[in-house]
């Protein structure tokens, strides 16, 4: 999944705001950014649940985004937009792989 936030973030960055991004610095920075989902290891406790699962996210889109502006020259907004169009397939395929009998996905997607 980290894999297609990556290329979806480098194609918008390299159609819309034409700068040239490697996609496997990319691919490292996002994968470096995923880190804080091992707060989904302290699921145990029930009503952290989605405390737990808020403070992983919002660490993983701001470790994207501030990688991406320091492996990459580009602006902010530029930088921000991409990395959430990313961001929002990572999270909705994610959620698609743990919802219902599949439980494909980590912690949180599989708790709800």
């Amino acid at each position: 999944m980290t894999v297609a936030w990556a290329w979806i973030t480098a194609f918008l960055l390299n159609q819309l705001a034409k700068v040239s991004v490697d996609f496997l610095g990319v691919a490292r920075v996002f994968c470096f950014a995923v880190a804080p989902l091992v707060l989904a290891l302290l699921l145990f406790f029930d009503d952290g649940v989605l405390a737990f699962s808020w403070i992983a996210f919002g660490a993983v889109a701001s470790l994207a985004v501030i990688g991406l502006l320091e492996s990459v020259e580009v602006r902010p907004g530029h930088a921000w937009l991409a990395t959430l169009a990313g961001f929002v397939v990572f999270i909705v395929v994610l959620d698609f792989l743990g919802h219902d009998t599949r439980d494909l996905a980590p912690g949180f997607f599989s708790v709800l």
